[in-house]
């Protein structure tokens, strides 16, 4: 009998520890999901990044997300947690083909790409090749993503991307980034904001053809 209760009980810690392991996992992609980088077109050949800064956030009228951090701090796990709602697999959204099947990590997926650590690096340095000197790229990562098609996994990051010209002109626009090369695969929500008087379609959106690469 006594045995029997120290099975349970090992078994029932475990399965608590690994709930919690992973809620914990959950919060910090969350609050990575926040965060801003920056990309700058010093010249032709030279793209710089950096954290995204106050005056930055200002000029692109964001709200800074380092600010009322006590108000944030006081936000329940549900409040910030972009996978409430939505099938999970590896601490990623599941997106196309999706069966709950595919929550259970033991169900084999079969993945078509990596996770690139450079990823975000990569895609701001094709994003600003077409730009003009001086103009700012704000990119901010959203949610993580696995997109099933077709039985096998594609990993994604769902970003915010954010253009700031140095004459004032913004525009902006939602995506999908492939993980591993840096590529966009799918873009929504483009809005172009321009300072009062000037003439519309002055600014240069990518544009992503079939084949998923950026062309001007």
């Amino acid at each position: 009998m006594k045995k029997t209760f120290l099975f349970v009980l090992s078994v029932s810690l475990a399965f608590g520890i690994t709930f919690y392991i992973k809620r914990r996992e959950s919060q910090t992609l969350a609050h990575k999901g926040r965060e801003w980088k920056t990309f700058v077109k010093k010249s032709d050949s030279e793209v710089a990044s950096h954290n995204t800064t106050s005056d930055e956030f200002q000029a692109a009228k964001i709200i800074n997300p380092d600010e009322n951090k006590k108000e944030k701090a006081n936000r329940t796990v549900a409040s910030v947690n972009p996978f409430k709602g939505f099938m999970v697999r590896q601490n990623r959204i599941l997106m196309g083909d999706i069966d709950q099947k595919y929550e259970d990590e033991a169900t084999e997926l079969k993945m078509v790409n990596a996770v690139n650590p450079d990823w975000k690096e990569i895609m701001g340095e094709d994003l600003m090749r077409f730009q003009p000197e001086d103009t700012k790229l704000m990119v901010k990562e959203e949610v993580p993503v696995i997109k099933i098609v077709d039985g096998k996994g594609r990993f994604l990051e769902q970003v915010i991307v954010t253009y700031l010209k140095k004459n004032g002109d913004k525009n902006s626009f939602k995506a999908l980034v492939d993980s591993e090369t840096g590529s966009i695969v799918e873009t929504w929500d483009r809005s172009i904001h321009e300072q009062l008087g000037r003439r519309k379609g002055r600014m240069a959106f990518p544009s992503v053809n079939e084949s998923g690469i950026i062309t001007k």
